[in-house]
């Protein structure tokens, strides 16, 4: 009795068969999800965004940053005027950036 039941369960899907473009069924799948949860994300990500340029203001974020590079760009001055210039090194780095910005603007012709 299975071996005929399954005789007609396949024969029932092959006469049923629908054949669907690749994209079709990801398309059939995501329009069938509720909207809900794209508005509740949507929402969230707002709000942690207005909430982060708000602390980012109150906290003064600008002056914090300007600091940080500050005292970045006076440390390694300073550590590059204890150290001997290493003229070598420094040419080629002149020389790669030079082929790199001449590839760059012909690329653009």
């Amino acid at each position: 009795m299975t071996e005929r039941n399954e005789i007609l369960i396949e024969s029932f899907f092959a006469e049923h068969k629908q054949q669907l473009a690749p994209d079709e069924f990801s398309r059939r799948v995501m329009q069938r999800l509720p909207d809900r949860y794209g508005r509740i994300a949507t929402a969230w990500s707002a709000f942690c965004i207005v909430l982060a340029i708000a602390l980012f203001t109150m906290l003064d974020g600008w002056l914090l940053v300007w600091i940080a590079l500050r005292d970045a760009l006076i440390a390694i001055v300073e550590e590059s005027l204890n150290q001997p210039v290493n003229l070598p090194v420094i040419l080629l780095a002149v020389g790669v950036l030079a082929v790199i910005g001449w590839r760059k603007l012909s690329s653009l012709v």
